[in-house]
């Protein structure tokens, strides 16, 4: 009798320790893990101690109630409170009003990558010649989706 008490204790432990998997500390962590072996633990004990079917009986349980008491709690009020379900609508700003030929001056220093105004817009520039210091006056060789590549105008 005390096995059986054992085999159910080890089944609530594994559960309890998948919630807190997937709830907590989200992720593949010693609680998951944790709970993958006090399932099998039970499962052990289960075919060791009561025989073939009773550890396929435990084996079945494990396979199908916990997987639904974890959907199933994560469609409770309380559940849905701890799901994502924001959507991200994001999208990149294409650089418009600069073209090819453009000049403009860095606002700080290109190491390749910095910040240029051109057309009285500051925007991320890199430049192709390497690093060019703070306040040079640079020509747009080439406008990308997320910014231009420039070079220095004295070259």
């Amino acid at each position: 009798m005390t096995t059986l008490f054992i085999i159910i204790f080890l089944i609530f432990l594994g559960i309890v320790l998948l919630f807190v998997e997937f709830v907590l500390v989200p992720g593949v962590t010693v609680a998951g893990i944790a709970g993958i072996l006090a399932f099998l633990a039970g499962i052990y004990l289960s075919f060791y101690e009561y025989g073939m079917w009773v550890g396929i009986a435990t084996s079945v349980f494990i396979v199908t109630v916990a997987p639904t008491l974890v959907i199933r709690f994560f469609k409770t009020k309380a559940g849905k409170k701890m799901l994502l379900e924001t959507k991200i609508d994001g999208h990149v700003d294409q650089i418009e009003g600069i073209a090819e030929g453009d000049t403009g001056v860095t606002v700080g220093r290109l190491a390749p990558m910095g910040k240029v105004k051109v057309n009285n817009q500051v925007v991320e520039a890199k430049s192709i010649s390497g690093f060019v210091d703070e306040h040079q006056d640079i020509v747009v060789i080439e406008v990308l989706k997320t910014n231009i590549i420039v070079e220095p105008l004295n070259n």
